[in-house]
């Protein structure tokens, strides 16, 4: 017997209720209670990821691990770097004045990696436009050094993404919510 597929441009939406019911456990029912009384939202905005306005990555002032690497990449896409480009990039390092600078390395032929000895250090070239801006560069720094992914389970479906941040506390700054969906799978 043969699965049927589910059509891709219809969005599983659960239906509106003034009063939803949970059957996980009595803090579910609180927590959905509590938000039962916000007014509905566009069903495809409910589900959008909710980011922080103005957050931007860089390393904290107590970070401990030995290399600070920030990534540079062109700003034009799939244009890879040259030595041309690395010399450049050398070049107004030291004209510059970017202090900190431990190596260059390559991390593949579009990426070049800058290590720096201090996380100011770091954050600052991150800063530096003139310098960016003068070889056409995109400064970025690695999320899985700065950042640090939770998981949330048993949350109900009538509460929107920005409903959730709202509700969320944690010792460290919670910066984005995103929601993962379980497609519904019709047998029958």
């Amino acid at each position: 017997m043969r699965k049927k597929r589910r059509r891709k441009d219809k969005l599983d939406v659960p239906p509106d209720n003034n009063r939803p019911e949970s059957s996980d456990s009595d803090s579910d029912l609180s927590v959905v209670s509590a938000c039962s009384n916000v007014k509905p939202e566009d069903p495809k905005d409910k589900y959008n990821i909710y980011k922080v306005k103005g957050y931007t990555r860089k390393y904290p002032e107590d970070y401990k691990q030995k290399e600070l690497i920030v990534f540079l990449t062109h700003l034009e896409n799939k244009r890879t770097f040259s030595d041309k480009d690395r010399m450049a990039l050398s070049k107004g390092i030291r004209e510059h004045g970017v202090s900190g600078v431990m190596h260059l390395r390559t991390i593949n032929k579009f990426k070049v990696g800058v290590t720096f000895d201090l996380p100011n250090n770091a954050n600052m070239f991150l800063k530096n436009k003139k310098l960016l801006d003068q070889l056409s560069l995109r400064a970025s720094i690695p999320a899985g050094d700065t950042e640090v992914t939770g998981v949330l389970t048993s949350v109900p479906t009538e509460m929107s993404n920005k409903e959730i941040f709202s509700l969320i506390g944690s010792s460290k700054n919670v910066i984005q919510v995103r929601r993962f969906m379980r497609r519904v799978r019709d047998d029958g």
